[in-house]
């Protein structure tokens, strides 16, 4: 059981930034948007997820993880090593405002991934479409073709508000249970959720790749 800095029992969150990604490749050669949905992560980010994992001091009761792929590939290695439920989460995804946000439909993702559970993701397409965001308007078939980068949109604050208090809802609905959960998301949302429920704990700067955050929270 996780004992918190006040001595009493909390439930301790570690929040971690996704590895390198094959769009990052190309952000980090200062190219333009290369139309990459749902970016995977790249050999060097593959690495970066098993060295993550390694480093892990206390072993999680559960593993949240955002529901685009260069997250759960880098959730995999701390998945495996310590043997517990992964739970995909929708409101963790990255916020839109480029191709590799663009997620894909969870048949494709259950053909990738197919030992792990996606009905929240399956709830959230049957009630709006698309797990990604209603504001998000393609086609259901949008995942199989290019995305003009000049065409993507941004997603409003409203929105990423929302999922941000979606997330802590459901961080604080387990805290009475759960002596340490490890979560994977991205740069964009984790500053954001920080700022709004956990400012003290936000960092100066976005995350590099599966760089982490350490906070806590009381049942």
């Amino acid at each position: 059981e996780y004992m918190g800095e006040s001595g009493g029992r909390e439930m301790r969150v570690t929040l971690v930034r996704h590895g390198q990604s094959l769009y990052n490749i190309a952000e980090e050669q200062g190219q333009a948007d290369p139309n990459i949905i749902d970016a995977a992560v790249s050999p060097k980010g593959q690495n970066q997820a098993e060295a993550f994992a390694r480093t892990l001091d206390l072993a999680p009761d559960v593993v949240l993880t955002s529901p685009l792929t260069r997250a759960i590939q880098t959730a995999l290695p701390t998945v495996n090593r310590f043997k517990c439920d992964l739970i995909i989460c929708p409101e963790a995804a990255e916020v839109v405002e480029a191709s590799c946000d663009i997620g894909r439909h969870s048949t494709h993702l259950k053909t990738q991934f197919p030992h792990f559970d996606f009905s929240f993701v399956e709830a959230q397409e049957h009630s709006n479409g698309c797990w990604w965001g209603k504001f998000v308007d393609f086609d259901e078939a949008m995942w199989h073709r290019s995305v003009d980068a000049a065409n993507i949109p941004i997603e409003p604050y409203s929105s990423v508000s929302s999922r941000c208090d979606q997330f802590q809802n459901r961080l604080q609905s387990m805290a009475s249970t759960t002596s340490h959960v490890v979560a994977f998301s991205h740069a964009t949302f984790i500053s954001s959720f920080l700022d709004r429920h956990h400012p003290h704990v936000a960092p100066e700067r976005l995350l590099a790749n599966t760089g982490s955050v350490v906070f806590e929270i009381n049942p």
